[in-house]
């Protein structure tokens, strides 16, 4: 990629409202996109966005996945580690949705829960080898250094 490749990668505007709130899949990509959103000019407008969604599911009786999901990664890219683990608590069996929930566990220090989490990726579809790894890390936080180093020997076996 040359420099005015990624200029221009820099400064296309994100349609952040489209991100959050259409049905379709939501996976690593978008949130990569909404991370982009996040780090630029759209801070301000994505924020807006992210806590609107966040108060939407917060009062639904019945949200959707996706929109937890959604809601879930908005709310753990601004650091608000309690919304999104609640917000990821509520779905069930998405391999992108319990990554990002063991990424929140793991930022709040729950490395125990975040290990499970990450096996639960995996097994529901999210990267296996990086859920591995992730979990890997995870086990090692918990000072269980052998268990650590077995865990990352059962990926190049």
């Amino acid at each position: 990629m040359n420099k005015a490749t990624a200029v221009s990668k820099s400064i296309e505007r994100i349609d952040v409202r489209q991100l959050l709130r259409e049905e379709g899949h939501f996976g690593v990509a978008e949130a990569e996109l909404l991370l982009r959103a996040l780090s630029g000019p759209q801070l301000s407008d994505a924020r807006q966005e992210i806590q609107a969604l966040l108060v939407e599911t917060a009062s639904a009786s019945r949200p959707s996945n996706a929109s937890l999901l959604r809601a879930g990664v908005g709310a753990y890219l601004l650091g608000q580690l309690t919304q999104a683990e609640t917000c990821f608590s509520r779905t069930s069996e998405d391999g992108v949705a319990d990554y990002y929930h063991a990424l929140t566990l793991s930022a709040m220090e729950r490395h125990a829960e975040a290990e499970k989490k990450f096996a639960e990726a995996g097994k529901h579809g999210h990267d296996a080898v990086e859920c591995t790894l992730r979990r890997a890390g995870e086990i090692r936080a918990q000072g269980r250094l052998d268990d650590a180093e077995a865990t990352l020997r059962s990926v190049v076996t």
